[in-house]
């Protein structure tokens, strides 16, 4: 993980802003929830949450009016390891959306 990525991720975790496995199972199963996945494509066809879309944080600015336009919808960011995350909800909340 880049300095960048490990100040991001350790910055979400102080500020609380990682949602646990556990939160988003629950999530899944009671309400609508949107399921960002940030990874990069060869990381997303190792594993992904099923219903998650796949975003890479490198092309979020051009396709998040397009694949999110309900920005009152419940997104939940999934990255590797944190850093991306963090980036993409500070992002998202930018431009207008709820992101936990």
């Amino acid at each position: 993980m880049a300095d960048g990525d490990e100040e991001l991720a350790a910055e979400g975790r102080e500020t609380k802003e990682q949602t646990g496995v556990e939160d988003v199972h629950e999530a899944l199963r009671s309400e609508e929830v949107t399921i960002v996945d940030v990874r990069e494509q060869e990381e997303w066809e190792v594993d992904h949450i099923p219903g998650a879309k796949l975003i890479p944080l490198g092309s979020l600015g051009s396709r998040a009016a397009g694949e999110l336009p309900d920005r009152d919808a419940r997104i939940v960011v999934q990255c590797a390891a944190g850093g991306r995350g963090a980036q993409t909800a500070r992002t998202l909340r930018e431009m207008g959306y709820e992101v936990e």
